[in-house]
């Protein structure tokens, strides 16, 4: 609660009727798009002076709410608490980005220079195609040994069968 203080609250409330008359679906829909809005305001704008509170009543239903915090997780809202069936959504403050790097190029002698020799040759490329397929092969009988060992049977039962109704 001292995170709210001398914020602008934005208040949102999923409460029925006092009459008891259901909400309007309409009513509703627009609630709820409007709190999915304000979620993708605070984040993107990194407004931090203003909080989104929404009253989660007897009108709202739990699938609805579950979405309200998925947002929060695809928007990667890291602030937010949930307070006596009132959910509060904080805006994040904007990280100062890093400084540039410098780079130091030496200038007598720079390494940027390619000639003919340092290409590599008919052999060298032959021997990394060879490994990379070596890699892959090994990666896959890795990871698909049911599948190899049912190809396998499948070539040694009939074989097998063959070798004993010759006999």
């Amino acid at each position: 609660m001292t995170a709210i203080k001398g914020k602008k609250i934005i208040p949102v409330e999923f409460w029925y009727d006092p009459m008891g008359e259901p909400i309007e679906t309409f009513n509703y829909n627009n609630k709820l798009n409007f709190v999915l809005h304000k979620i993708e305001q605070i984040t993107y704008t990194h407004d931090t002076t203003s909080v989104l509170k929404v009253c989660l009543g007897e009108g709202i239903s739990y699938g609805d709410f579950v979405g309200i915090l998925n947002q929060l997780i695809l928007h990667r809202v890291k602030r937010y608490a949930l307070v006596d069936n009132e959910l509060y959504i904080f805006g994040e403050p904007l990280i100062a980005p890093l400084p540039p790097l410098e780079l130091e190029v030496d200038v007598i002698a720079p390494s940027i220079v390619s000639s003919e020799d340092d290409k590599p040759s008919v052999w060298d490329m032959l021997k990394e195609r060879v490994q990379d397929m070596l890699q892959v092969t090994a990666f896959l009988l890795k990871h698909n040994y049911i599948f190899i060992s049912g190809f396998i049977l499948l070539i040694f039962i009939p074989f097998t069968l063959k070798i004993l109704n010759c006999k």
